[in-house]
Parts: structure tokens; C-alpha cells; sequence
């Protein structure tokens, strides 16, 4: 089984991270779920994130198990006991809602920790992106304002402008080091992946409040422009969207 430590893991999450590979979401989480498949020996599957009673999964399966984790334990329900509630990316991903949970069942204690493993894997290639979104936005906004002024000054040299971009590139700098590291781990036991898995939610979490900030330095602008609103709901939707 491929572990976090393969290069074509950590490689796959750098090019992520840096624009270089346009594959979409679903597409990068589909390859996870073909591996997990093959190990779990099933016809379909989805991994989901439980949050409350909704959860998220790649929304082109019409069939099949959903696997997600609540309470750090991993179960299982048909895909049919559950109903669309919201999609995100032309509906390649969805939050689902169980709604019979009598045909909820507890996965077998030795498919546990394949499960952490995969769904960690699935985890950084959310966070992934969400980082990479970050960074366009960060630099669309880099490269606004030095072309803007005010009173005959560039925005670029407000103390305020400044100390909010210096500020935001080093936490996002931070997030990106922080994952990168991650996607290189492996062979941990449970109580490293819930703790890995609640940092990411907090690095998730951090993200959008960082992109929350830079926008009113931009204005108006910042609300019309599609480029910042395509990447900026992208942002918070896969943030919301982080459950465990």
C-alpha cells in the first residue's frame, strides 16, 4: 500500500500547492478513493467527513458505501440512506445528510487504520487546495495594490496595507510549510492522525479568516472582481465543508 512517505504523494500535494497541476478537486480525490477501493475490496466508495449529520463526499457516485468519521472511529451507510443537501464545483462535491441511521454499521477494527491513512491523504488534498486558492487570491491582491492609490499614494505603502500583507503571507507561508511536512509522514498511530486531522481543521480554519482580513483592503473592488469571488467561496466552502 502506498504510504504518506511516497514522493509521488508529497509531490502530488506540492504541485497542488504551487499551480502546477490543474487537476481539479474531485479528480484528485477520486484517485484516493480508486486506491482505497482496492484495499477495502469494495464495488464504490466515498470518503466522508461527518459534521453534526451532514457530511462531504465526491458527489458523482449514485451508488455504493460512504465511509466518514465521526468521533474518531470510522462507519459505514449506503449511499442510498443519504440525500443531497449542497454541492460544490458543479456538483463534483456534495454535503450529504444521513437519513437513516439504523443502517449506520461501525467499520471492522481492521480496516480502522487503512481508513485514518487514506482519510488523511483526503484531508491534505482538501487543505491543499485551499492553500492553493489562498495564494492566487494573496498575490492578485499583492499586485493590485501596488498599481492602486490614494491621495496621490500607493496603497502598497499604507502601514496598515503593509503590516495586513506582511502578516497574511506568513501565515500562509506557515500553513504551506506545515502541510508540505505533513504529506511526508506516515506509519502513525490513531492518536497522531486525530491529532493531525484537528490541526488541519484549525489550518482550514485560519485560511479563510487570513483572506477575510486581506479583502477590505481592497474595497469595492474586492467585491466585484470574479477572480476573487470564484477563489473566495471556493475557499470557505471547502473550509465549511471540513467536519471531524
Amino acid at each position: 500500500m502506498e504510504t504518506l512517505k511516497s514522493p509521488s504523494f508529497s509531490t502530488r500535494i506540492d504541485s497542488i500547492i504551487d499551480n502546477v497541476d490543474e487537476n481539479t478537486l474531485y479528480n484528485e480525490l477520486l484517485k484516493e478513493e480508486q486506491k482505497l477501493l482496492q484495499e477495502l475490496k469494495e464495488v464504490k466508495v466515498s470518503l466522508g467527513w461527518k459534521n453534526r449529520d451532514l457530511y462531504l463526499f465526491a458527489g458523482k457516485h449514485q451508488d455504493g458505501s460512504i465511509l466518514y468519521l465521526d468521533n474518531n472511529v470510522w462507519w459505514k451507510m449506503s449511499f442510498e440512506d443519504s440525500v443531497k443537501v449542497y454541492s460544490l464545483d458543479d456538483e463534483e462535491l456534495s454535503l450529504k445528510k444521513v437519513e437513516q441511521y439504523k443502517n449506520v454499521i461501525k467499520v471492522p477494527t481492521h480496516q480502522q487504520k487503512k481508513l485514518w491513512i487514506y482519510g488523511l491523504r483526503y484531508k491534505i488534498i482538501l487543505a491543499s487546495f485551499v492553500l492553493k486558492f489562498s495564494k492566487l487570491i494573496l498575490q492578485f491582491c499583492k499586485d493590485y495594490i501596488k498599481e492602486r492609490k490614494t491621495f496621490g499614494v500607493p496603497i502598497a505603502k499604507h502601514q496598515m496595507v503593509y503590516d495586513t500583507f506582511v502578516i497574511a503571507s506568513s501565515e500562509i507561508e506557515g500553513n504551506i510549510l506545515f502541510l508540505r511536512d505533513l504529506s511526508t509522514k506516515f506509519n502513525m498511530d490513531e492518536a497522531e492522525y486525530s491529532k493531525f486531522f484537528k490541526q488541519i481543521n484549525f489550518m482550514l480554519e485560519n485560511s479563510t479568516q487570513i483572506i477575510d482580513k486581506i479583502l477590505p483592503v481592497l474595497g469595492a473592488f474586492g467585491l466585484e472582481d470574479p477572480f476573487i469571488i470564484k477563489n473566495f467561496l471556493k475557499i470557505h466552502h471547502i473550509s465549511m465543508l471540513k467536519g471531524v
